[in-house]
């Protein structure tokens, strides 16, 4: 896991965020003014996705690329990718399972319920990912762009290389030119989850391997 101290930012609400489900049908749950900020949060950030339906009772495979303690430190909500919609759900139990987690998610309590929500996008508030205690997997930073300690875009990374004892990110650059990056944790600088960023030490010479 990578640590990160990122720095965002928390605009005022958005109202096309869907609504928090409710108990039961035509039921109203009351939250508490915490809860409520969960709903109206205007950034979402990929950390995931679920995978296969586990079970009789509904539970899905989870694969995070966040650790498991950064959502069992906030409120037990993760919004999940539902006909291309972020649809927030309670969690109702976490455990491990391998590689996987394996979540319950209330109202997802059969197999046919859970079809709908298996190998899904998972997403937290941005928020969440400002904890300075936010741990990171390398896969986190798909689709992340490189920049120099200047600030200035590198390139895309488009795959991580984790064969090997060193990490490697494969950044494709605006021209279209591909290189390896090697990365480690100290060549760090900055890493920015609402602006997809990190800022890494970048070798002199390797853009143009």
């Amino acid at each position: 896991m990578i640590h990160s101290a990122p720095q965002t930012q928390t605009p005022g609400a958005d109202p096309s965020l869907p609504a928090p489900e409710t108990d039961a049908p035509g039921s109203q749950t009351e939250l508490s003014g915490a809860e409520t900020d969960l709903f109206t949060e205007p950034t979402l950030l990929r950390v995931g996705q679920t995978g296969k339906v586990h079970g009789v009772k509904g539970e899905l495979e989870l694969y995070l690329t966040v650790s498991e303690s950064l959502l069992c430190a906030h409120r037990p909500f993760l919004f999940v990718a539902v006909d291309g919609l972020p649809v927030p759900f309670r969690v109702e139990a976490l455990r491990s399972k391998g590689a996987a987690l394996l979540v319950q998610l209330r109202g997802v309590d059969t197999v046919e319920a859970a079809k709908r929500y298996r190998n899904s996008p998972v997403f937290l508030p941005d928020s969440y990912l400002a904890d300075q205690q936010a741990e990171f997997t390398w896969e986190h930073f798909l689709e992340f762009t490189v920049l120099d300690p200047r600030g200035v875009p590198v390139g895309v990374v488009t795959e991580v290389n984790d064969a090997t004892q060193n990490i490697l990110f494969e950044v494709e650059t605006p021209q279209g030119h591909r290189f390896l990056l090697p990365v480690q944790e100290e060549l760090i600088q900055d890493i920015d989850p609402s602006r997809a960023t990190i800022t890494l030490v970048i070798p002199e010479g390797i853009t143009d391997l």
